[in-house]
């Protein structure tokens, strides 16, 4: 027996109904960020120190703040993101999840620059290697003044 001839363009079945549910948005993070980009030309852990002073985070999307300005400010030197799904300290942003605490080079290298991360952990800087990753996980540096 044969089934129902379709037409291109003329409309099928409905499926059937289905939900699903999503992680909640982090929230905003409303805290004014102070003068960052005269952190510009340090390097390693005086300019996440630096950074860090102007962010003062307190939480994982706070830490994203400083990792988003320590990777644009290193981009010259192929500093960027480091995509990560899973896990403590994830922030969605710009379409990706990303490593809040870790910045990632072209090559895969990446660097932790913020310890003890999260609520109620210290969120101290730091600069420190922490080996190398799959070169797809690397997002060149984004401008952290877009939403």
């Amino acid at each position: 027996m044969e089934g129902p001839r379709r037409v291109s363009g003329q409309a099928g079945p409905w499926s059937a109904t289905a939900s699903f549910t999503t992680p909640e948005q982090p929230p905003a993070y409303n805290k004014p960020i102070g003068s960052w980009e005269g952190c510009a030309g340090l390097k390693t852990v005086t300019l996440v120190q630096c950074v860090w002073n102007a962010v003062r985070p307190t939480h994982s999307v706070g830490d994203m703040e400083v990792t988003k300005r320590v990777a644009w400010l290193l981009r010259g030197d192929g500093g960027g993101l480091l995509i990560k799904e899973s896990g403590e300290n994830v922030v969605r942003w710009q379409g990706y999840s990303f490593s809040a605490t870790r910045i990632c080079f072209a090559d895969g290298h990446i660097f932790k620059i913020i310890g003890d991360a999260g609520p109620g952990g210290a969120n101290s800087p730091s600069f420190g290697d922490n080996a190398f990753v799959e070169r797809s996980l690397y997002v060149p540096a984004i401008d952290p003044s877009k939403p």
